[in-house]
């Protein structure tokens, strides 16, 4: 984060204060900060003391909240949220405070434009500030007569979007900054008149700090004098490599006042600020970055996310046509991201390999971009997002991201004044004066326009990249300054060189002589490789790859057959070389980049592999053999048997338990194949099986074993065996485990007699029961027949009326027991599967209503009101008819039965949302337990027989009934609670009712 922040902060009328590192000095506020936290050189102690509490968070993770008390002149409340976070203004690590005011705090546009010139130090300066409404507020120098022109023009620059603009000529410079939300700062820079420093960015290579004290809250900055050279600032002074794109670009708005006071903070930043190497990490999480280019495709803006994962140089291409970058990265060879860009379209969907850094693998990133314009529909070029998935990285060929890696040569192209030609470099030095007053720094060396265009001309791929952003950022349009480079390159010297034509049909001149001269003495293999072609090997090379010449190194397939594997990682430097006669040999492999007779080659050296001292294998071999020990002991420990075998299925070893399973010694099954130890019925079982396992189909993974039966060393018995059969890592053969499955087979075979016998037992007690209910059916008749006859006196008078009142209690017990006798007989024959019933188109209203009748008198009798609810609307369901009458009617009897005198039943139907019917019969009579229920549907079980009930039970009521209810597809549910009564609920599903 940089002073933009400040910027930022103060343009949203928040209170700014800027500490230093250690919370311990006001380095410059605002004025709404001055408000705030009083004066910088005496602020607040109170407020201080609050601030310094938060150092220990602020200083682990470099950001922290934190509750101010304003004090009470300020009469801005009781308590405001504070936001501290950590800035840098080059290699100076700096404090941000931010508080948020309320809508009462804030200042008016006109008060805020006077504060951005007092906080800029340009009270005394030629200056105004201008909104969308005309101008705000304006210096007391600065003639009324310019006001309204300054006005206009601040509006035109407010509709241009810009965010700085300088006009120079002979008189001066008219800058413009965009300050705020609609608010622009004029300044006019007039030499030779004294005044307040212009609100230059705060740069370390720009500006010298004035020698003010450090509590003063403004310097002055020195005006160089038109025509003096500007001396260079120190080397040390210079930002680091990743900070100096940002310190290059300018700082809008940024108040002098404050520049001035970080620039009197001394330099002293932590020792974690120190810039490291790039390490790439490729198995990070995709990320997502922001991208930006101009009207003219050129890159001005990519997130530090993006660079973050590919690296700082594989990054650096701001300033650079997306063509240019495409070119020398090798993605879009098709050009359509390009032809997408010219259309000016919205577009996604793409996806590019971009160079990782220090690598030589790529990373796949997916790009979508929007067009961005004006209000006045001018096109700004595209915005959009990209992500990139370092996770699935792939080869470059061109190791681009490795030679990114390489020290630059030219990392900075500086050029002075004083050290330029007079004549013929004049308009060299004119244009690589950066944009402004300001002058870059000498070339160091002395290095003269022609010699750096001689160095330029031999630049890599990867150096024309950095070439050209770095000339973007001196204010040099990169193909120009690339086309003088290439342009002025001298035609190279002829020397004594193999020529050859490349595939283009030009003459490509070979310097091998001076590769000899250089390396052929060298003391390690080296090999030379120009435009993908070897040219040269020393001695050392052939001696030991045994190759004859580099034509047999080229025929055997080049580089690619010669190097086997280059390193597992970045510390491993270890290659592995292919020799001709196809041995190999370790070697390190280091490449570099290097200029030969004018050309660029790559130069491959192999320096010996170290040797590895030679390692006591003694305790490992102990090691393993006590592994080896420990695990015959626990597959000798284990009950299943486990068997070995070769690739063609003969035995090899067997466990403890495999050896007493078969009765077998090592030297009587060793190469005895498996199939010799089953039944000849079993052979073709296991031939079977093992065949699906060489095939590796379904059946090999699902792998659910076979049932085999084995014979016995020393007799004809025979064991049945669970198989189960697995193939060995690198062909070594199957690994076989069986498991004695006798005693489960002993079981299985009792558990089928056991159910065998139940199921004769049952049919025998569902027989018994069928014929002793037939033969007592018929005495039964008879009884209550003739009991019917001898009350009715149909042949004469009974002489006494105690007879009429026996005869009475004879037809009930006969009732009784014919009762009995047909519910035996009901519920043997559903417990055998036998009952006969007739499903048909049932109506349960009418079903419901003719058992609620026929039931009435009993329940008057005994003073319970029974009441139905049969909606109109319920579907009739198949069913039984007669099942049906005969549960609506035991389940009624019941409820009379067990609810006392005043109580009520209710029988209802209810068509269900899901289709379903429901038979419900609702009581309140005693209820029941969930105990009690359980006996209440035993057969031949009473809930509370001891007691004094109206009636007499069989036992079988509600047993039967349930039994009925499933025989219908019908669910049958019971619900109850002592002392409120039951509920039973008969449901027919959807797919037994009748809908229209």
């Amino acid at each position: 984060m940089s002073l933009k922040s400040v910027r930022a902060a103060a343009q949203t009328g928040s209170a700014v204060a800027v500490l230093d590192a250690g919370l311990s000095q006001i380095l410059w506020m605002n004025a709404a900060g001055r408000r705030l936290l009083g004066l910088a050189e005496a602020p607040d102690a109170d407020a201080m003391r609050q601030i310094r509490s938060a150092r220990e968070a602020f200083a682990g993770k470099g950001r922290t909240q934190l509750l101010l008390r304003p004090p009470e002149a300020s009469g801005l409340g009781k308590a405001l949220l504070a936001r501290l976070e950590a800035i840098s203004a080059g290699r100076t690590h700096l404090a941000l405070l931010t508080v948020k005011l309320g809508a009462d705090a804030a200042f008016s546009p006109g008060e805020q434009a006077r504060e951005f010139l007092h906080d800029a130090g340009l009270a005394e300066a030629l200056a105004c500030v201008v909104g969308p409404t005309g101008l705000l507020a304006a210096t007391n120098r600065l003639p009324e007569d310019e006001h309204s022109l300054l006005a206009i023009q601040g509006q035109e620059f407010l509709q241009a979007d810009e965010d700085r603009l300088v006009v120079e000529d002979e008189a001066g410079a008219l800058s413009f900054t965009r300050v705020g939300d609609g608010l622009v700062l004029i300044h006019i820079d007039m030499p030779g008149v004294a005044e307040a420093p212009v609100a230059e960015p705060a740069a370390v290579e720009d500006a010298e700090p004035a020698a003010a004290p450090a509590g003063e809250a403004s310097t002055e900055a020195k005006i160089a004098e038109p025509g003096s050279p500007e001396p260079a600032p120190d080397a040390e002074a210079e930002p680091d490599d990743e900070i100096a794109p940002v310190l290059a670009e300018p700082e809008e708005s940024v108040p002098d006042e404050m520049a001035g006071m970080l620039d009197a903070v001394p330099a002293t930043p932590p020792a974690a600020a120190s810039v490291e190497p790039f390490r790439a990490v490729l198995d990070a999480e995709p990320v997502r970055f922001v991208w930006q280019t101009d009207a003219e495709t050129c890159f001005s803006q990519l997130s530090p996310e993006f660079a973050a994962i590919v690296g700082p140089r594989a990054a650096d291409v701001i300033g650079r046509p997306f063509a240019d970058v495409a070119r020398v990265f090798g993605f879009d060879e098709t050009g359509e991201i390009e032809r997408l860009l010219q259309r000016r379209d919205t577009w996604s969907g793409r996806t590019i390999l971009w160079p990782i850094e220090g690598t030589d693998r790529r990373a796949p990133i997916d790009l979508a971009g929007l067009p961005l314009y004006s209000r006045d529909r001018e096109f700004l070029g595209f915005r959009g997002f990209g992500v990139v998935r370092p996770a699935e990285h792939e080869s470059d060929p061109a190791a681009i991201g490795l030679a990114l890696a390489l020290p630059e040569r030219s990392a900075r192209i500086d050029v002075s004044a004083a050290s330029l030609p007079a004549a013929d470099d004049a308009a060299e030095a004119e244009a690589a004066t950066a944009f402004g007053r300001r002058t870059a720094p000498p070339i160091p060396g002395g290095e003269t326009v022609a010699e750096r265009r001689r160095r330029e001309a031999n630049l890599s791929n990867a150096e024309v990249a950095a070439f050209k952003a770095i000339g973007a950022k001196l204010g040099l349009r990169a193909h120009e300054a690339l086309a003088d480079a290439q342009a002025a390159a001298p035609v190279p010297v002829e020397t004594a060189s193999s020529e050859t034509v490349t595939d283009d049909g030009s003459t490509l001149l070979l310097p091998v002589q001076e590769l000899e001269d250089m390396l052929d003495a060298l003391p390690l293999a080296v090999l030379v490789q120009m435009q993908e072609r070897l040219i040269f090997a020393n001695r050392r090379f052939f001696t030991l790859t045994r190759y004859d010449d580099l034509d047999a190194l080229e025929a055997a397939g080049g580089l690619d057959y010669l190097v086997q594997t280059s390193g597992s990682g970045f510390d491993d430097e270890t290659a592995l070389i292919q020799c001709a006669d196809g041995s190999f040999e370790r070697a390190r492999l280091h490449l570099q980049r290097i200029s030969v007779a004018g050309r660029s080659c790559l130069l491959m050296s192999f320096p010996p592999a170290e040797a590895e001292p030679e390692e006591d294998m003694t305790p490992i071999l102990l090691d393993l053999q006590g592994e080896v020990e420990e695990l015959q002991a626990v597959l000798d420990t284990a009950t299943d048997g486990i068997l070995l075998l070769d690739e063609g299925e003969r035995l090899r070893k067997m466990n403890g338990a495999a050896e007493a399973l078969f009765g077998l010694r090592p030297e009587s099954y060793v190469g005895l194949p498996l199939q010799e130890l089953l039944a000849p019925d079993s052979r073709r079982v296991l031939t079977d099986y093992i065949g699906t396992l060489r095939d590796n189909g379904l059946a090999a993974i699902l792998n659910d074993g076979r049932e085999v039966e084995a014979r016995v060393a020393g007799g004809d018995r025979t064991i049945p065996l669970f198989v189960t059969l697995g193939r060995l890592s690198q062909g070594r053969g199957w690994c076989v485990v069986i498991r004695d499955i006798a005693q489960w087979k002993s079981a299985e075979s009792d558990l089928i007699e056991a159910r065998r016998l139940a199921e004769d037992a049952s049919l025998h007690k569902s027989r018994f029961l069928a014929n002793i209910s037939h033969e007592l059916r018929t005495p039964l008749n008879a009884i209550i027949g003739f009991a019917d006859v001898m009350a009715s006196e149909c042949f004469g008078p009974i002489g006494h009326e105690r007879y009429l009142e026996y005869l009475g209690d004879i037809k009930r017990s006969g009732h009784h027991v014919l009762d009995l006798v047909n519910d035996l007989l009901d519920i043997s024959k559903i417990e055998a599967g036998k009952v006969d019933l007739a499903f048909e188109a049932v109506s349960l209203n009418e079903v419901v209503a003719e058992v609620v009748s026929l039931m009435q008198p009993q329940a008057n009798r005994e003073r319970v009101i029974v009441r139905s609810v049969l909606p109109a609307s319920v579907p009739s369901v198949v069913a039984d008819r007669r099942s049906v009458r005969q549960i609506a009617l035991n389940l009624i009897a019941n409820a009379v039965r067990f609810t006392p005198a005043g109580g009520q039943i209710v029988a209802s139907t209810h068509y269900g949302a899901a289709g379903e019917v429901a038979l419900r019969f609702r009581d309140s009579g005693i209820g029941m337990t969930e105990r009690e229920i359980e006996i209440a549907l035993t057969p031949f079980q009473q809930v509370n027989a001891g007691r004094d009930e109206r009636g007499e039970g069989t036992g079988l009521g509600l047993p039967l009934t349930k039994a009925m209810a499933e025989a219908n597809r019908a669910q049958f549910s019971i619900a109850s609670t002592p002392g409120e009564g039951t509920l039973v609920e008969i449901v027919f599903p959807a797919q037994r009712v009748l809908a229209d």
